[in-house]
């Protein structure tokens, strides 16, 4: 495996976890619909939208912030 296949790998890791920790807060937040998984707010599916990482939540204010 080289430094390249070992840098991807960390940067996929690191984008799963910024995402499950996004889907959590959205999971705890009382405008969520947890039977469609919907954000009330927004309208959008969140177990895709959170795997976005250029995007913000749409609360305000908001629950989690897009990724530079």
């Amino acid at each position: 495996m080289n430094t390249q296949d070992s840098s991807e790998r960390l940067k996929a890791l690191t984008r799963k976890q910024i995402a499950g920790k996004r889907y959590a807060l959205c999971k705890s937040c009382e405008k969520f619909n947890a039977t469609t998984k919907f954000c009330g707010v927004c309208g959008c599916f969140m177990p895709l939208k959170v795997n976005i990482l250029s995007i913000s939540c749409p609360d305000d204010p908001p629950r989690w912030s897009k990724e530079e």
